[in-house]
């Protein structure tokens, strides 16, 4: 079972990467001026692993966890359905305290942690890739401390998320421990009899286990659930460049280039953004042309 959730994680991983690359692929360079390639690679790389690691690992433990409860919850209600309706109202204030107090900020949190990620492998790319300037004008020093306050408050993010988890489990075991309080004051009253004290305990422990399990992994279904929300917003945004219902398919080029009252820009409402305009030209199939101009002047946006 483990080998076979591995291998569909590892191929779900596979196609929300490829699906997110397709995706990628679609957009103009206007997307791409607009959002930072070591962001976008964060999102395509880290982002994409937590969602496979999330179904490979957690998943099936869930899966477990919620039989164990329901089966317990059954067991519960053939022994006092009395006891097992305080359990449940007890079970009710856990779950209301964790979605009004907790899911909400852990959701921040976990938001904040995976963009300051992105910022650091976006800087991390930056530099890699513009090393030479960095040393021309040595700048390594500077680069090294901008890298550094990133990595910190990266690191910030993650101590506060782990100190929320702590607060939360620790308020999850003061409230759960109030089930034996009650298991055994109804015993100690004669509400409950001896015998059926034990059992209720028994099962209560069975019933509670699952919820333990799901609060200490509570930080790895919000992380999966932030970064399910990161790719899907990177994915449906729509490309600005669309083809025509009626475009004509090309099957075949012949090299044969005619361009006719050609206007473009990148940003149809900024004037100054205009690149091309009104171009004529027409290149024969062999003929060899060159764009000369000085820099923004549409060369390489004619090409």
């Amino acid at each position: 079972a483990r080998a076979m959730m591995a291998k569909l994680g590892q191929k779900m991983m596979a196609e929300i990467r490829a699906d997110y690359h397709d995706s990628l692929m679609r957009h103009g360079l206007a997307f791409y001026r607009e959002h930072e390639v070591g962001e976008l690679t964060s999102v395509g790389m880290n982002d994409a692993e937590v969602v496979g690691v999330f179904f490979t690992q957690q998943v099936p433990f869930l899966l477990v966890n919620v039989g164990q409860f329901i089966l317990a919850l059954i067991f519960m209600f053939s022994l006092d359905w009395q006891l097992t309706l305080i359990s449940i109202a007890v079970v009710g204030l856990l779950n209301w305290l964790s979605t009004t107090f907790v899911v909400p900020r852990m959701q921040q949190l976990g938001h904040g942690y995976r963009k300051q990620l992105a910022t650091v492998n976006g800087k991390l790319t930056e530099n890699l890739s513009g090393v030479r300037d960095i040393q021309i004008f040595t700048q390594e020093d500077r680069a090294t401390d901008e890298f550094r306050i990133r990595l910190n408050n990266l690191g910030d993010y993650m101590v506060r998320n782990m100190s929320l988890t702590a607060t939360f489990v620790a308020v999850f075991y003061l409230i759960s421990g109030l089930g034996p309080v009650l298991i055994f004051g109804a015993g100690a009253v004669g509400f409950l009899k001896a015998g059926l004290v034990v059992s209720f305990y028994t099962f209560f422990a069975q019933f509670v286990s699952p919820l333990t399990a799901f609060s200490n992994a509570l930080v790895s279904i919000q992380g999966a659930l932030v970064s399910a929300q990161r790719i899907f917003k990177i994915m449906d945004i729509a490309p600005t460049i669309q083809e025509k219902p009626d475009a004509i398919e090309v099957e075949r080029f012949k090299g044969h280039i005619k361009f006719e009252n050609v206007t473009f820009s990148y940003q149809p409402d900024d004037p100054d953004s205009w690149r091309v305009s009104n171009i004529n030209l027409e290149i024969m199939p062999g003929e060899k042309v060159a764009f000369v101009g000085g820099s923004g002047s549409g060369k390489s946006t004619l090409i």
